[in-house]
C-alpha cells in the first residue's frame, strides 16, 4: 500500500513537472523550460521520454528564435549592434553548456535525443572585437564631448563605457590614459572656505587649524575637497562657513553653602561590668551598633563661561552663482570647574560626594581665544557632517 501510494506521487510530481515545462514553452520562455528539464534529468538513470522530447523541443525552438534575432541585429547599420550580438552568443554558449553534460541523452524508451550546436566561437571572436571598437569610439567621442562642452556627465559616462571595455578586453589600446583622463574631466572640485563677517578678531590660528583639516576621508571617485585654493583648479562648489556672531558671557563665580550629612555606624563588642565580652549561648560575641551623625557645612564655588560662535554654512554653485543650500552654524563652548571649601566639621567624616568636591581647587579662566580656538574641533565636524548627508 505504502509502495502504491509513494507511486502516486512521484507520478503526479512528474506529470507537474511535465505540465509546468510545457506551459513554458507554449509562452515562449525556452530557456526557463530548459533550466527546469535539465534540473530534472541531470543525475537520474531512468529518464522520461517526455521530458527528453520536451528538453529537445526548448532547445530547438530557443536556438531558432536567437538565430532570428542574429539575422535581424545583423542587418541593422548601426555599430551599437555588436555588443548584442555579443550578448546573444553568449547566451547560445551558456544554454549549449548546459546541454553537453547530458549527452548522449536517451529516455529510459530508448528515445535518443538530437541538438543542433552551433560553433559560437568564430561568431563570438568578431562580435567582441567590434564590440570594443564601438566601445572604444563611443568613449572617445564622449571624452571629446566633454572637453568641448565642459560636461562632466558626458566623462562620467565615458568612464562607465571604458570600464565596460576593460573588463571585455583587458588594456585595450590606450584604455588606461582613456580611463585617467575621465576620471579629470568628470571630477568635481569643492573649495572649503572661511569668512569672518562677526566684525570681532578672530585667531589666525584658528583659520590655520580649520585649513589642515584633514578632509580625505570626504573625497569620492568623482569629487574631490580641497581646504586650501588651488590655483591649476576650476571649482565647481563653494562650501562657505560664513561665521557672523560670536560672543562671549562674563567670567563668573557662585558659591553656596552645603550642608553635609554622614551617617556613621559604629559597632562595639558589648561588656559586662567587670569589662569582659559578653557571648550568647552559641558562644558567640555580642555586639552594640551605635549610629553617629557628623554634620559639616561645605562652600561650594563654581568657575564658568561660555562662547557662542553662529552662522551658516553655504553651498554655492560657482558655474551659475547659484546658492545651492544653506545650513546654521551652532557651536557652543562651556567652561565649568566646580570645587569646595571646608567650612565647618572633618574632612574624613564627609560623605563621599562632597569629599570628593574638597579635591579640587580654583583655575584660571580660559582667554577668548583659547576658546575660540577649542571651537575649531566642533567646526571641523560640522563640516564633515554637512558634507555627508550632501552626498
Amino acid at each position: 500500500m505504502k509502495n502504491h501510494f509513494s507511486f502516486i506521487i512521484g507520478l503526479l510530481i512528474l506529470t507537474s513537472c511535465s505540465n509546468k515545462s510545457l506551459k513554458l514553452i507554449e509562452r515562449g520562455d525556452y530557456d526557463r523550460a530548459i533550466n527546469l528539464l535539465v534540473d530534472k534529468l541531470e543525475g537520474k538513470k531512468s529518464k522520461s521520454t517526455e521530458k527528453v522530447k520536451s528538453l529537445e523541443l526548448a532547445f530547438r525552438k530557443a536556438q531558432e528564435e536567437d538565430l532570428n534575432t542574429e539575422k535581424e541585429l545583423q542587418a541593422l547599420s548601426s555599430e551599437s549592434k555588436w555588443e548584442s550580438i555579443l550578448n546573444l552568443y553568449q547566451k547560445i554558449e551558456n544554454r549549449q553548456n548546459k546541454i553537453k553534460p547530458l549527452l548522449p541523452l536517451k529516455s529510459k524508451e530508448n528515445y535518443l535525443a538530437r541538438f543542433e550546436f552551433i560553433n559560437t566561437l568564430e561568431r563570438r571572436k568578431e562580435s567582441r572585437e567590434k564590440t570594443a571598437d564601438y566601445l572604444y569610439q563611443s568613449a572617445r567621442k564622449l571624452l571629446q564631448d566633454a572637453k568641448n562642452n565642459k560636461s562632466k556627465s558626458d566623462a562620467r559616462l565615458a568612464s562607465e563605457i571604458l570600464f565596460k571595455l576593460n573588463d571585455l578586453v583587458r588594456d585595450y589600446k590606450d584604455i588606461k590614459s582613456l580611463i585617467s583622463e575621465s576620471k579629470i574631466l568628470g571630477t568635481e572640485h569643492v573649495l572649503i572656505s572661511m569668512e569672518n563677517n562677526t566684525f570681532k578678531i578672530i585667531p589666525i590660528d584658528l583659520e590655520n587649524d580649520l585649513l589642515t583639516m584633514n578632509i580625505t576621508d570626504l573625497d569620492s571617485y568623482w569629487r574631490k575637497f580641497d581646504m586650501r585654493r588651488n590655483s591649476n583648479v576650476d571649482y565647481d562648489f563653494h562650501i562657505v562657513m560664513d561665521l557672523k556672531d560670536l560672543s562671549f558671557s562674563p567670567e563668573k563665580e557662585k558659591s553656596r553653602i552645603i550642608e553635609d550629612e554622614n551617617e556613621e555606624l559604629i559597632k562595639e563588642e558589648l561588656k559586662d561590668s567587670k569589662g569582659r565580652v559578653l557571648k550568647d549561648s552559641n558562644g558567640r560575641v555580642i555586639y552594640k551598633e551605635t549610629k553617629l551623625i557628623h554634620k559639616s557645612r561645605i562652600e561650594e564655588i563654581v568657575q564658568s563661561k561660555s562662547a557662542l560662535l553662529g552662522g551658516k554654512l553655504k553651498w554655492i554653485n560657482l558655474s551659475n552663482k547659484n546658492l545651492e543650500d544653506s545650513e546654521p552654524i551652532h557651536v557652543e563652548l562651556n567652561f565649568n570647574n566646580r570645587f569646595g571649601r571646608l567650612v565647618e566639621g572633618k574632612r574624613d567624616k564627609l560623605s563621599k560626594a562632597n569629599r570628593e568636591l574638597l579635591t579640587g581647587g580654583p583655575i584660571a579662566f580660559p582667554s577668548n581665544e583659547v576658546m575660540i580656538l577649542d571651537a575649531g574641533d566642533k567646526l571641523k565636524e560640522i563640516i564633515k557632517n554637512y558634507v555627508r548627508k550632501r552626498r
